[in-house]
């Protein structure tokens, strides 16, 4: 079967690939930028079209860029390289015998599967990720994504059918945005920047994202963006692309497909030491390049125990971990946690510290002042740590960003009193307070959980229409908006759908927990943390975020996500003699980010430090009046959050406007 898919790469420029060395030939993985577009109208497309968009990605893969055209569609790749097959693997690719191209972002963590299923195991020659993606393609056509396990984002031209094939990883770990104009043009690429740079492309800004910005809050929907016309393809969906028009649709959905019952704690432990050891190992590839985040929680302390104890027994070096951590860590829970989780064996330890923005000003200015995104403005600890990463040579970082969602229990205490078990659903209430260090917590609990458990839904539905009105009201007050702003994005609709997003209350049990696991709230934040990255040439990689591990949460009893009011109960059992017990069984949560944004600002030289000008920048989009008392005190309390928070919004609208 292998022998009839030659494939060759079309490159119109390329430039001299850095040499990596240190590798497994077998492994090959690499995150890129991709673009392209196609003229529906049939018109050539013109070379400087496909130029300016891969040109606005080459921060993102900095080793190569590359384009392929052929008539009325065109290609381009950015990649950033992080193994030998990497190198050797030019994108776009064209099979042969039929034409078809592909241009990807992907990491394909199931290859020995798709090898000898494709019948390509005996192949004498490595073969890259994209390229078995495209025999996948070639084999399954549409369905292929239901046979791949990773983190991609892909197009493929069919040169037979005349169709462009686009299609975004299971849980939106790679970006893919589109824009469609019916008969004339269709643009796709990884970011909405790469997009509007394409001369025919539209380049108006959206509103309703504006309004999402003012709202605070981007995970209204899963398809918008900052330009109109620009659309994100939601995760775990495909795109289908003819003359005829233009097809979106779901191939994969998360749901319950049993109830994992075993003997014992002990046994769930092993059961999910197997499953999470298969998830951080798939992403470890790329040998020393790869390096992990580490922060004071539970989530990224086991990431990094369990990664370094797999390279300790693989004969690998040590794991190299990044921290931002305070100034004195006996006054600070987060950084004590950090310095615990830092000793481990097999793990090399970086630290940067607030003081340590200054000395690299010039840098973090130029990247919060070309933000892709207005969201991003405030993850100075993020852009910090991934600097950090880059500048001690790596190309990946592991983090435990999805943690939080993957461990969800849904409506447990709800679920607990629809069941008979008041008692069970009080002790867990009071084990939560006490976690989150509130003992008055434990009344409002119970009494939410009772409502949503005793109430008809029709009932709900009623207080929900009169309480809509006032809180629309409330934060439309407090976002400091232009009422004409609001009115043409759509403020109270906006918020409405968001709220629609955070409820779960009044699902069952486990339909709760699917929308909590795949909630847009970890979508937006796997694509903050990617734009994040990207501008420091990082690959981040999110073993919570693995498929299968979802998938082993979702079947897995509710007392084994939370029990007497600890959340991420099996993780912390499971991280017994790996983590150290101050970390696995610490109460609450804190972070640093806030206190890097703050130190940022005021020792490096960002725009509009002057209130006033702020304002006057922010004219039409913000109520003038309302914010002179909150941003500059006159009258009112002065906000130094909200002046930040809108000191971005302003750079960006001034980098949209160049």
């Amino acid at each position: 079967m292998a022998a009839d898919f030659p494939l060759r790469a079309e490159t119109r420029r390329g430039y001299n690939l850095r040499q990596i060395e240190g590798y497994r030939t077998e492994e090959a993985s690499h995150m890129s930028g991709i673009c392209g577009t196609a003229a529906l109208d049939g018109r050539p497309i013109e070379n400087g079209e496909i130029r300016r968009m891969v040109r606005a990605l080459e921060g993102r893969g900095p080793d190569a860029t590359n384009l392929w055209q052929n008539g009325s569609v065109a290609f381009g790749h950015t990649l950033l390289a992080t193994t030998p097959e990497a190198l050797g693997e030019r994108l776009p690719l064209t099979h042969n015998e039929t034409g078809c191209t592909i241009t990807a972002d992907v990491r394909l963590d199931n290859r020995d599967q798709l090898l000898d299923s494709l019948g390509l195991r005996l192949e004498h020659r490595a073969i890259g990720d994209a390229e078995l993606l495209l025999y996948s393609y070639l084999t399954w056509g549409q369905d292929c994504p239901n046979y791949l396990l990773g983190d991609f984002a892909f197009a493929i031209w069919d040169q037979r059918k005349e169709q462009l094939f686009c299609a975004r990883d299971h849980i939106g770990m790679r970006q893919l945005v589109y824009s469609h104009e019916p008969g004339r043009n269709f643009f796709f690429a990884t970011e909405p920047t790469a997009i509007i740079e394409n001369p025919r492309a539209c380049r108006l800004v959206n509103e309703e994202r504006l309004v999402d910005f003012f709202i605070g809050n981007g995970a209204v929907d899963l398809t918008s963006t900052f330009y109109h016309n620009v659309y994100r393809l939601p995760p775990a969906h495909s795109l289908v692309l003819t003359r005829a028009g233009l097809h979106v649709q779901r191939y994969w959905r998360l749901e319950r497909k049993f109830e994992l019952f075993l003997e014992s704690d002990e046994a769930y432990v092993e059961k999910f030491l197997e499953v999470f050891e298969e998830a951080i190992s798939c992403r470890l590839r790329g040998g020393p390049l790869v390096g992990a985040m580490l922060s004071g929680g539970i989530d990224s302390g086991a990431v990094v125990a369990v990664a370094s104890r797999i390279r300790g027994k693989n004969g690998d070096g040590p794991l190299q971990t990044f921290s931002a951590v305070g100034d004195n860590p006996g006054e600070c829970n987060e950084t004590s946690n950090i310095m615990l989780s830092s000793q481990r064996k097999g793990v090399r330890s970086h630290f940067i510290h607030k003081s340590d923005l200054c000395q690299k000003r010039g840098r973090f200015v130029k990247r919060a002042e070309s933000l892709s995104e207005p969201f991003d403005g405030s993850m100075t600890l993020l852009r910090a740590v991934y600097q950090k990463a880059n500048d001690a040579g790596m190309k990946v970082v592991l983090d435990g960003a999805a943690g939080d969602l993957a461990f969800d229990p849904g409506n447990y205490l709800t679920d607990l009193i629809k069941k008979g078990k008041g008692s069970l659903a009080f002790r867990e209430a009071v084990g939560q307070a006490k976690f989150w260090g509130a003992s008055s917590l434990t009344t409002k609990l119970m009494a939410r959980s009772l409502w949503h458990a005793s109430m008809p839904a029709s009932l709900k539905k009623a207080r929900k229409r009169l309480l809509a009105k006032s809180r629309a009201q409330k934060s439309r007050n407090k976002s400091l908006i232009d009422p004409n702003l609001a009115r043409r994005g759509n403020f109270e609709l906006r918020l409405e759908l968001l709220q629609d997003n955070i409820e779960i209350e009044g699902l069952l049990e486990f339909a709760a927990r699917a929308k909590a696991l795949t909630h847009p709230h970890l979508v937006l934040g796997r694509e903050c943390y990617d734009r994040l990255a990207a501008g420091s040439a990082i690959e981040p990689r999110d073993p919570y975020a693995d498929r299968r591990l979802l998938e082993f949460c979702m079947s897995l009893p509710a007392d084994q996500l939370e029990r007497d009011g600890w959340p991420k109960f099996l993780l912390r059992r499971a991280m017994k003699g790996l983590v150290s017990q101050d970390v696995a069984w610490g109460r609450g949560k804190a972070h640093l980010g806030w206190e890097f944004t703050e130190e940022f600002m005021s020792v490096c030289d960002f725009p509009y430090e002057d209130p006033r000008e702020l304002i006057a920048r922010l004219e039409g989009y913000i109520d003038v009046e309302h914010a002179k008392e909150c941003l500059m005190g006159s009258g009112g309390a002065f906000n130094l959050e909200k002046q930040i928070y809108f000191r971005y919004l302003a750079a960006w609208l001034d980098t949209y406007k160049h």
